[in-house]
């Protein structure tokens, strides 16, 4: 860190031998007693002030540089820029509940889900035909909150006429996501990585950073890419993907195609193209909406030594990470990449890659996913 911002934190243990160093120099006598008594404490309360300083200062620096900054010192960047950190949301969806018919529920009542997540009605509603399909908000932001179809929750306090047990609705319940991250220093990802292409990219009235920066403002978002002119003159097609909010799925966002885009696609066209709270509609371009297809690379693995369960989930964790790191629609997805991340698996020390023999080239629009792994 000290060769990037030009300030480097001494360890504590440094900063205490110094202290004790000066104080036997300075304190006549302090040799034999430096460790001991009065001047002992002397020493550490120095020492301790200096390290608090220090540590002080060391953030002071990191703050100077988006790329290295953090937490509120990240944020003050972002309002510089005009780049808000995306705050938590609650997730939202319906219950379809059971009961006698003409029984109701309404906003004074609360489902749990067997994760222990509270959701409340929204509104009332009414038993037709033995169901009723009821509107309910988590009662806490975040990722927890979401579950999807058909998930089981029960009613808190009972309701008469009503079964206790009911499941998530057709369409789950979705939208709950966490605080942005602030990314690992120095990597563009999450919130630091839309600050950084923001100060790398200005505002250009709708070029290919332009879109990509406000889909990935929409929570939820992870990551996007942008094609100008992808579906012919005057054409924009976007790909993005929703890694924490649709693990479920392998972060694929869900919804159906346009031109009547639903679910997560809706909520990306809807932002780009002037909806909810962007003020500035796009330039005119017509938008499209993807989502990525994802090539599966099938791997397989001979002369593995050692061949036991703790390698092979060394492995699969590396290749998982290189699908992530090498994410990208269209690259030639190179053999040495497949053939490194084995190799610094933790306790590998022999393989051979039978297959993909060659390199990989991906589709314009595809982006790599791991398939399956075998061993011969």
């Amino acid at each position: 860190m000290g060769r990037v911002t030009g300030f480097k934190r001494d360890e504590y243990s440094v900063i205490h031998d110094r202290v004790r160093s000066d104080l036997v120099s300075e304190v006549e006598g302090a040799d034999s007693v430096a460790d001991q008594g009065p001047l002992a404490g002397v020493s550490f309360l120095i020492s301790r002030s200096e390290f608090d300083l220090q540590s002080h200062l060391s953030y002071v620096a990191r703050s100077a540089m988006p790329l290295f900054a953090v937490g509120l010192g990240l944020d003050d960047w972002g309002a510089v820029f005009g780049i808000p950190r995306i705050g938590e949301l609650r997730a939202s969806g319906s219950v379809v509940i059971s009961g006698a018919e003409g029984s109701s529920i309404d906003d004074k009542s609360t489902f749990k889900s067997k994760s222990g997540s509270l959701y409340r009605v929204v509104g009332s509603f009414e038993i037709i035909a033995g169901a009723s399909e009821v509107d309910v908000i988590s009662n806490e932001p975040g990722e927890l909150g979401n579950l999807p179809v058909g998930a089981e929750l029960r009613l808190v306090s009972p309701v008469p006429g009503l079964n206790s047990v009911s499941l998530a609705g057709p369409n789950g319940i979705r939208g709950g996501v966490d605080r942005e991250e602030d990314g690992r220093p120095g990597v563009l990802e999450h919130y630091r990585g839309r600050v950084v292409e923001r100060i790398q990219h200005p505002p250009a009235g709708g070029n290919k950073y332009d879109y990509i920066r406000w889909a990935q403002s929409v929570p939820g978002v992870t990551k996007a890419w942008c094609f100008p002119e992808g579906m012919g003159p005057g054409t924009v097609v976007i790909l993005f993907m929703m890694d924490k909010l649709r693990a479920d799925f392998e972060g694929v966002p869900q919804g159906d195609d346009g031109p009547l885009y639903s679910g997560d696609l809706k909520d990306v066209y809807d932002y780009v193209t002037g909806g909810f709270d962007r003020t500035n509609a796009t330039t005119g371009a017509n938008v499209f909406i993807f989502k990525p297809p994802r090539r599966k690379i099938n791997i397989t693995i001979s002369g593995l030594l050692p061949l036991n369960l703790t390698v092979k989930q060394a492995i699969e964790k590396e290749l998982a990470d290189l699908m992530l790191r090498k994410r990208e629609p269209g690259i030639n997805f190179s053999l040495s990449w497949i053939r490194e991340a084995i190799s610094v698996s933790v306790g590998e020390r022999r393989h051979k890659l039978l297959s993909p023999s060659d390199d990989i080239q991906l589709g314009t629009y595809e982006i790599p996913a791991l398939g399956d792994i075998s061993y011969a």
